[in-house]
């Protein structure tokens, strides 16, 4: 019975966040990110290597001490919802320190240096004022939410499902 309760609650409070699933904006998904292998990659082209799947994006550094802490609960999100992607667009100052940040913390994900940092389009597109930031898109590649910044919120959980 606490589990259906739970559950209802859960639901509820996803549908009652108010948002509505929205696209990126045109400047956002042609944002230039840089791949693992050193390879300029837009946003599109991500979203588009995942398209059918719902995505966990979070926007993170290896030097932010929330996001490293955050990684346990991350991995926790990474194993309820094993259908699921989970990308990670890193604001580290310099590619070496990104890739250090990646072995060092044993990621397990796909990841993205974004090269423009805060000030892109991407940042601009989703008012990036903080990190962590996680966001979750449908299987169509819309938000479903747009700003969640600790790994332990419910309405991450939900909208995984």
């Amino acid at each position: 019975m606490k589990k259906l309760v739970l559950l209802i609650a859960t639901v509820f409070m996803f549908a009652c966040s108010g948002e509505k699933p929205i696209p990126f904006s045109q400047a956002a998904l042609n944002e230039s990110f840089i791949s693992f292998e050193e390879q300029p990659i837009t946003l599109q082209e991500v979203l588009k290597k995942y398209k059918g799947k719902k995505v966990m994006l979070e926007v993170c550094a290896s030097w932010c001490k929330d996001c490293i802490l955050g990684l346990h609960y991350v991995n926790k999100l990474k194993e309820k919802h094993p259908d699921a992607a989970f990308v990670f667009l890193s604001l580290d100052k310099t590619i070496k320190r990104w890739k250090r940040g990646i072995e060092r913390f044993d990621f397990n994900g796909d990841y993205y240096f974004l090269k423009s940092e805060w000030d892109g389009a991407f940042g601009e597109f989703i008012n990036l004022d903080q990190i962590p930031r996680y966001m979750v898109l449908n299987e169509e590649g819309e938000i479903i939410l747009m700003r969640a910044t600790n790994p332990q919120d419910p309405k991450l959980d939900a909208a995984l499902n």
